[in-house]
């Protein structure tokens, strides 16, 4: 599981095989691209580049790549099995007084076959070729040199000849494998269901070997394939790291946004309901100050009322004439109309009233009586008028003395 997700990390699903070759004394570029889709691989792109420039328009920019290098500074030659001699013996077979420190190599061994492939080439000319690839923001992930790769998986190449892009390679040839030059020629191959022509079948393998991860040569270019794995995965994982990071604080601030965002518009909607509480508070507490106001000063008219209006009434009424009828006695009546939010104004301590007499001396005599009584201060006739001879209506206003 780590293993597939670090190869989804460097690679993203594409597999690219680069081969460097020779066309009439000019390098150029063939070039595959695999893709893995569920458990299986197709070839999306396949492509030749005049110049190592035209290869990052070619969508290999910033993308690791197995790199063959197969241009004439590369020597190859067949050799028979050594079973029991090591990598430096082989090449001593083959290349006699060679200087190992100068030169990169690679042995091929592939145990169907009774012979091995030798490939060398100066360590000057591969790492200035890499150096320029990397000033290009080109990276390849791994090198290899010449054929040797290829006959490992010549099993799966059914024909017993196999033509590249510069060469035809005769697997059957005894006892020593036979590479001639054979730049002209172009077939094509069907490799378990992946086509490719004899120009791109070197790119196809390595990309292959690039997706399956084998180390079946001998070579002594491990550590440099290795400084160019650690270099590009150190920059992968920091731009993986670094985007996946910058996408949580993103993600973090985007959600600390919505949330605070949400609380906010919460309190808010608290305050507003504060405000309206505030206000229905204070217009509640001036309501309750104006009904307390009322209901003292209706209790004060009331408990003034039981306590002397009974006495004044009787009063009034005891000394009444016969020939007098009241139609309205009005004990502190009101001074105007009641209204809505408007105090209820009487007049304190005086008594109107009204009706009718028969006779105008026993309205004097009565008038009399009533002035002299204690509790009246002042009388007042509002109105005397003749309604016929014998009928006259009256108003008078008595002022009470409360003392």
């Amino acid at each position: 599981m780590i293993q597939q997700l670090k190869t989804l990390i460097l690679f993203k699903k594409r597999f690219i095989g680069i081969e460097l070759t020779t066309n009439t004394h000019k390098d150029i570029y063939h070039f595959s691209v695999l893709k893995k889709v569920k458990n299986t691989l197709d070839i999306v792109n396949t492509g030749t580049c005049n110049t190592k420039e035209e290869l990052n328009t070619a969508g290999i920019f910033k993308k690791p790549f197995y790199l063959v290098i197969n241009t004439k500074q590369v020597l190859t030659k067949p050799i028979t099995h050594g079973k029991h001699l090591n990598a430096e013996e082989l090449i001593h077979q083959v290349f006699p007084n060679i200087d190992l420190e100068s030169f990169y190599y690679e042995i091929s061994q592939p145990k169907h076959l009774q012979h091995a492939l030798v490939s060398i080439c100066r360590k000057t000319y591969v790492n200035d070729i890499i150096n320029e690839l990397t000033s290009l923001n080109l990276h390849p992930f791994s090198v290899s040199l010449g054929h040797t790769h290829l006959i490992n998986y010549s099993e799966f190449i059914e024909d017993p000849f196999i033509y590249t892009s510069n060469s035809k390679i005769n697997l059957h040839t005894s006892p020593l494998l036979e590479i001639t030059s054979n730049p002209s020629k172009a077939y094509s191959y069907n490799i378990n269901g992946l086509s490719s022509s004899s120009k791109h079948i070197l790119s196809l393998f390595s990309a292959l070997h690039l997706y399956l991860g084998l180390h079946d040569v001998l070579s002594n270019l491990t550590v440099l394939n290795s400084t160019l794995y650690n270099r590009f995965s150190r920059e992968r994982f920091l731009n993986v790291f670094l985007k996946s990071s910058l996408g949580f604080i993103l993600l973090s601030l985007l959600l600390n946004f919505l949330i605070f965002n949400h609380y906010f518009q919460k309190n808010n909607h608290l305050e507003q309901t504060l405000q309206v509480n505030e206000a229905s508070k204070t217009k509640l507490l001036e309501l309750n100050a104006q009904v307390e106001k009322s209901k003292v000063m209706i209790d004060d008219v009331l408990k003034s009322k039981v306590s002397k209006s009974s006495f004044y009434i009787n009063a009034i009424t005891t000394s009444l004439p016969s020939s007098i009828l009241l139609r309205e006695l009005n004990y502190q009546p009101l001074q105007k109309t009641i209204k809505v939010n408007r105090p209820i104004a009487v007049h304190y301590g005086s008594v109107l009233v009204f009706g009718d007499s028969h006779s105008s001396n026993a309205f004097s005599q009565w008038i009399n009586t009533l002035e002299n009584l204690e509790w009246v201060k002042q009388l007042e006739i509002l109105h005397y008028s003749d309604q016929n001879k014998n009928h006259s209506s009256f108003g008078i206003k008595i002022l009470i003395n409360d003392k």
